[in-house]
């Protein structure tokens, strides 16, 4: 799972006032019993953009856990002292993140930094678990997002 889409369910389960709405497990779709209990049935994928949207930084703490989690995997991977403050990253994927400040230092995206992506997003996501009680510092739930969510969870069909 993304780094992104992680923190995001950490968020909803851990922001105070929120905790009721951490999904449930997904079925396991990369399986053949996945594949068949999903068949006939529609689902409807709602997406949100999560800064500004769902929540908003807020305080001394704001984007702490994001940027700490990249910092952990520039060290863990390439023993970098990096972080993303180095490039212009609003807007942009983890993953170009990622790259973006890798090439940024010097390194070379499809011969260096391409084949190390799978280990980049494990390192960013094992900091996230194992710092998950700071997961929602510095985040703000937005007004009507709880209601939004347990709504949509009401109406899932």
């Amino acid at each position: 799972m993304p780094p992104a889409v992680v923190l995001l369910v950490l968020l909803v389960a851990l922001i105070p006032s929120a905790s009721s709405l951490a999904a449930p497990s997904p079925l396991p779709l990369n399986t053949n019993a996945g594949v068949a209990a999903m068949a006939g049935h529609r689902r409807t994928l709602v997406t949100f953009d999560i800064d500004g949207t769902i929540v908003r930084q807020a305080g001394p703490g704001a984007n702490a856990m994001h940027t700490l989690a990249f910092a952990h995997a520039f060290k863990e991977v390439f023993g970098l002292d990096a972080g993303i403050d180095e490039v212009k990253h609003a807007g942009s994927t983890d993953q170009l993140i990622l790259c973006k400040v890798l090439a940024h230092r010097g390194l070379s995206i499809k011969d260096e930094v391409a084949p190390k992506l799978p280990e980049l997003r494990a390192a960013m996501l094992r900091y996230v678990e194992d710092n998950r009680e700071g997961a929602a510092d510095g985040l703000e739930l937005l007004p009507g997002v709880k209601s939004l969510l347990e709504e949509q969870r009401r109406a899932k069909t």
